[in-house]
């Protein structure tokens, strides 16, 4: 048995985001700082590689850490929005994170998602439970997955020896 269960987000709590909803939060935040939402533009306001966002900032005067973090600003919201509408579901079991809790087992959550929406989902949709919530920095150095909520790292935070990383689950009797 482990003494806890570490969930990703995207994928195992919540279905994955609809491009319609990342494509319009790249579009706002293109025009909160002054840039014309073109198609390329959007793509590369939306990528994970820092050097597609680099090079959109480079193109438009802008610095990539004021602008990713006005991109990850309005994605964490068009996210939240999301959950709330329906757009961006969670999974029918996401019930059993309390399940898992009420069991004595510590519940984390990590993601490469924004902090700002894992927090929001914690407090929204997440039992009381859940102890560690960790999700990436808004920096233009930390687009790309952060070692900070990678699996030994959030393990060693809540002072585990042993730990289940759950990037699907079905909760069993044991």
């Amino acid at each position: 048995m482990y003494d806890a269960a570490v969930f990703d987000f995207d994928g195992v709590l919540t279905r994955p985001t609809p491009d319609a909803v990342l494509d319009e939060a790249a579009r706002e935040s293109l025009r909160a700082v002054g840039v014309d939402p073109t198609p390329r533009a959007v793509s590369h306001a939306r990528s994970s590689d820092i050097g597609r966002v680099r090079r959109l900032c480079a193109a438009h005067g802008l610095d990539p850490d004021a602008f990713v973090e006005t991109r990850d600003a309005y994605t964490a919201a068009a996210q939240a929005a999301a959950l709330r509408d329906g757009r961006k579901p969670t999974y029918d079991d996401v019930g059993a994170l309390a399940e898992f809790a009420a069991r004595g087992r510590t519940v984390a959550i990590v993601s490469n998602n924004q902090q700002e929406l894992i927090d929001r989902f914690v407090a929204r949709e997440a039992p009381a439970d859940v102890a560690v919530a960790y999700g990436r920095g808004v920096t233009s150095t930390r687009c790309e997955r952060d070692p900070e909520t990678s699996k030994p790292t959030v393990i060693g935070r809540v002072s585990l020896d042993d730990a289940s990383y759950v990037h699907s689950f079905a909760l069993t009797d044991e």
